[in-house]
């Protein structure tokens, strides 16, 4: 009996979020800059790389970077941490990175010439739909606000729906887009 009614909320939840989306607001794109030379779906695209990479960093560290483990299970020891993070942020993504507070300890903690992360079993936005509600494209940047849509089922088969709002900037750096603003914990 419980498996029926959870199936069917799911339903009602997902025709909701289905309805909001095709009746709500269209995605606003706004262009400051005459020499444009990206659509918005090429920024879109852009955006959706840039950001599936971040979040790979933080929820899924294994999959982009070569890990040595440490004594300590909980913290993972970088090899080529300059190589990959210089390839997806800015310099001013990597100081926004670097700083970041995670279970109040920092994410990243650099010690003489090693790199270390924290091990953590983040899954915020690794499942999530990405959603583009405003964009703002120039020659030299992409910015906008994205919506992040997931939900999941807790121990009592309870649905538990998360939408999460953030702003996010890219600048192109010579002829690559790097994150300029992702601000994973707020």
């Amino acid at each position: 009996m419980k498996k029926p009614f959870v199936l069917i909320i799911i339903g009602i939840v997902l025709f909701s979020i289905g309805y909001m989306l095709y009746t709500g607001k269209e995605s606003k794109i706004t262009n400051t800059n005459s020499d444009i030379v990206l659509t918005k779906d090429e920024a879109v695209n852009i955006m959706g790389q840039l950001i599936n990479e971040v979040i790979k960093i933080y929820e899924n560290p294994t999959e982009v970077f070569d890990i040595s483990e440490t004594e300590d299970t909980n913290i993972l020891k970088i090899n080529n941490y300059d190589d990959v993070i210089s390839k997806v942020f800015s310099d001013k993504g990597i100081i926004q990175l670097e700083k970041t507070i995670l279970n109040e300890k920092n994410f990243i903690t650099k010690s003489d010439n090693d790199i270390f992360m924290l091990k953590l079993n983040l899954n915020k936005y690794i499942n999530s739909k990405i959603n583009v509600d405003q964009i703002t494209i120039t020659k030299n940047s992409i910015s906008g606000e994205f919506t992040f849509y997931s939900y999941d089922l807790d121990s009592n088969n309870d649905v538990n729906y998360y939408v999460i709002t953030k702003n996010i900037s890219a600048i192109k750096v010579d002829s690559s887009w790097l994150i300029d603003n992702f601000e994973y914990n707020n």
